[in-house]
């Protein structure tokens, strides 16, 4: 497994690096990529992820472990996150961004990296994960956010919840792919074919976007809260991740796909997230970076680990 997990993460490395390289170079401008990153968000990516849900067998038996093993983990990577925030008394704003950044994952590199693995199998089983821990990080996120930086009066958090899960079209995707699913629903052959075309130009553009994002402007201050954020995201809920699947005696493969999606770096959209709900966003867009340039060789140790 060893001999084809690195030249598949060194292949997505490079696809991030070209994005960064570009957005200097060839397509050196904010507005283009902006587009290109709302093209990604609200249109390729959640075509793909419905695409996905709506044909994968959604068997129990590979479900049940799966959305076990990564609900506890979060669950615990949330308290523990939450514990070391109050321990170093990080500001409400930094601790919010850094309990943010301990759990969101980035499923756009993270199905790159199953699918490019597993084939067929690895596209299914990162579709089970996204399916799971796209509804449930984006609730938390808000939640948290609001908590700690109490930006909404109490009678009007559920009503700001349910806006900000009505308005995600990831989370959209997913109820309507799974609905597709569960009553064995099918597209007519023109959509579906429609749905393949645009899935497929999908991923390369989504990995140059990430790359494209990238752009790093550290600060002294922050290295604290940005030390706990990485080593909370990409090591202990990884080690958390794995130690469970390995206790559950999870077959090779969803293991394989667990440990790829544990050790991905926190989402973009954690950042407009924490920007408009008054969170640290400079630290979470710190957060975000140096998580995806430390992602990819942990992704590696990782597997190499279990393997």
């Amino acid at each position: 497994m060893i001999s084809v997990a690195f030249p598949t993460i060194l292949s997505v490395l490079l696809v991030i690096a070209l994005g960064f390289i570009l957005s200097r170079s060839l397509l050196a401008s904010d507005e283009f990529w902006s587009c290109v990153n709302n093209l990604c968000y609200w249109i390729l990516f959640p075509a793909l992820l419905f695409k996905l849900i709506a044909s994968t067998s959604l068997s129990g038996d590979v479900v049940a472990p799966i959305i076990i093993t990564l609900v506890v983990a979060l669950t615990a990577i949330i308290l523990i996150s939450i514990i070391i925030c109050f321990l170093f008394k990080f500001d409400a704003a930094s601790a919010s961004s850094v309990i943010q950044g301990s759990f969101r994952h980035n499923g756009f590199i993270g199905f790159a990296i199953a699918s490019g693995l597993l084939g067929t199998i690895g596209t299914e089983l990162s579709a089970i994960c996204i399916a799971i821990l796209v509804p449930i990080t984006n609730i938390v996120a808000v939640v948290t956010m609001i908590i700690y930086n109490r930006q909404q009066k109490q009678n009007k958090i559920s009503q700001f919840i349910l806006r900000e899960i009505a308005r995600n079209p990831l989370i959209i995707a997913v109820f309507v792919g799974l609905l597709f699913n569960v009553f064995h629903l099918t597209l007519p052959r023109f959509a579906s074919f429609t749905f393949d075309l645009v899935g497929d130009g999908a991923l390369s553009l989504l990995l140059l976007s990430v790359g494209a994002g990238l752009a790093p402007s550290f600060s002294l201050a922050r290295i604290a809260p940005l030390a706990v954020a990485i080593i909370t995201k990409l090591i202990i809920f990884p080690a958390i991740v794995i130690s469970g699947g390995l206790w559950a005696e999870l077959p090779s493969d969803i293991m394989i796909v667990l440990a790829i999606f544990s050790a991905m770096p926190c989402a973009v959209s954690a950042f407009p997230l924490a920007k408009q709900l008054g969170g640290n966003a400079p630290l979470m867009a710190d957060i975000i970076i140096v998580q995806t340039l430390f992602c990819l060789p942990l992704s590696f140790f990782w597997l190499y680990l279990i393997s």
